[in-house]
């Protein structure tokens, strides 16, 4: 007869808290994937929730995770620290600038300075895919214990559009971006942090 260890009901409970966490990661990627392709405001605000019950699910007096759970939690954590991240972006965006127009390749369309050009010009071009760096780097400069690499982005991110920044538009947009990302990123990350320790 098998004996059950006096501990099993904890393990069970930890087990299931673990997973919920876990579950709550998943459901905040994909409510993110999805406001990403709908442009949707409530699956953004949804998804922004499912990080905020995990973090809840942290304040539970739940042993430690297990070495395959730890690498699963990061891989999901930075998957929605990455890919999550960006409806929360865009949604900072529109309460921000109400009339920043966006363009074909991932930037913004700003007026020329010259009254005779009344084209627009698209500026700050990929920044879909350099906002899914940042909060990538983000995430695991803090996931893997190492905040000073939080500077280290900014300052790659800054002098690489530098010279993109001669426009009031264009300087607006990539603060709010850079801000809502590193907010995005740090929190996720932190959380993650916070999982595996």
């Amino acid at each position: 007869m098998t004996e059950i260890s006096p501990t099993f009901p904890l393990d069970v409970i930890a087990t299931i808290v673990w997973l919920l966490f876990a579950a709550c990661l998943i459901a905040a990627l994909i409510l993110g994937v999805q406001a990403q392709r709908r442009s949707s405001l409530a699956l953004t605000v949804g998804s922004i929730g499912a990080v905020l019950l995990a973090a809840l699910l942290l304040a539970l007096p739940v042993g430690p995770v297990s070495t395959w759970g730890a690498v699963a939690l990061i891989a999901i954590g930075l998957a929605t620290a990455t890919i999550g991240g960006a409806p929360f972006v865009r949604m900072v965006f529109r309460l921000a600038t109400k009339t920043t127009r966006e363009g074909d390749h991932g930037g913004i369309l700003v007026r020329a300075k010259a009254a005779a050009e009344a084209e627009s010009r698209e500026v700050l071009r990929g920044g879909i895919a350099i906002g899914y760096l940042e909060r990538f780097a983000i995430a695991a400069v803090i996931v893997f214990g190492y905040p000073e690499g939080i500077a280290i982005v900014v300052a790659v991110k800054g002098v690489g559009r530098f010279s993109e920044l001669d426009e009031s538009e264009a300087r607006e947009h990539f603060i709010i971006g850079t801000f809502a990302s590193l907010i995005w990123g740090v929190a996720l990350g932190a959380i993650v942090r916070a999982a595996i320790a």
